[in-house]
């Protein structure tokens, strides 16, 4: 689950782990020289991935969550400083905690964040021409070995090593593009492969959905199926009667 979670945070802000740490990733890519070219159509790309407005003010919502044993509900709370609150009655231990991880990782990435700390901290140059139809490679020049795919101002892949044995990639398959001309990745791939070898070890398979709220887009639903050691396995969580908190943290529709 670990490795699930930190996958997801990749590609939902664009952003590679660890991105606060610019010295280090400064330090790693010593020598190296930014492309500005490469620099500029990483930056497009996450200036218009959607985020919470700064007038966001949390939101409360009443929360299902179902997999292959069954549905639990509960409710939910979300403060504009990330304070995640959930309540589930009758949950499993591993139900609540897959809960509390992906609900935390769907809000969490509708923040906005800052694109020199973050991606845009060290020397992104374009990778080889490969003429995929993913778009072209740009590369983090980081310690994890960090390659974007961008493509018509949209990220659509992101391949990153964690250690010596663990690489994953995911891969966009649907967004979800919105009036302002900004987008939300709705669909995704997260592939886990052995380092060394190549053999794919597991491969998580998202849909999420959004509801708007005034000026913000709210997650509302995200079902991941699982492939792994021959079999298959969905969770879900759903979110309904969704209410934005006022200035002063009263909750109203």
């Amino acid at each position: 689950m670990k490795r699930t979670r930190f996958a997801i945070k990749a590609i939902c802000v664009a952003s590679v782990i660890g991105c606060s740490a610019t010295t280090a990733i400064r330090a790693y890519a010593d020598g190296k020289e930014a492309d500005p070219a490469a620099v500029a159509a990483l930056k497009e790309a996450h200036d218009k991935r959607e985020s919470f407005p700064a007038s966001f003010t949390g939101v409360s919502a009443a929360l299902t969550v179902a997999d292959d044993a069954g549905e639990v509900h509960g409710t939910l709370k979300y403060s504009p400083a990330g304070e995640l609150t959930i309540a589930l009655t009758g949950a499993t231990q591993e139900q609540e905690k897959w809960a509390k991880e992906q609900l935390g990782s769907a809000f969490s990435h509708r923040k906005a964040d800052d694109f020199s700390k973050g991606d845009g901290a060290g020397p992104l140059t374009f990778g080889p021409d490969d003429h995929s139809p993913l778009g072209k490679q740009i590369l983090l020049n980081d310690k994890f070995n960090s390659c974007y795919r961008v493509k018509d101002g949209h990220i659509v892949q992101v391949t990153r090593q964690m250690g010596p044995s663990m690489k994953f990639t995911i891969t966009v398959t649907g967004d979800r593009n919105l009036p302002s001309g900004n987008y939300l990745p709705a669909q995704f791939t997260v592939t886990y492969f052995d380092a060394s070898s190549g053999t794919i070890r597991k491969v998580d398979m998202f849909t999420d959905t959004f509801k708007k709220l005034g000026d913000a887009w709210v997650p509302s639903g995200r079902r991941v199926i699982t492939a792994e050691n021959g079999a298959f396995t969905t969770k879900a969580f759903k979110l309904e009667e969704i209410k934005v908190a006022d200035t002063a943290g009263t909750v109203t529709k």
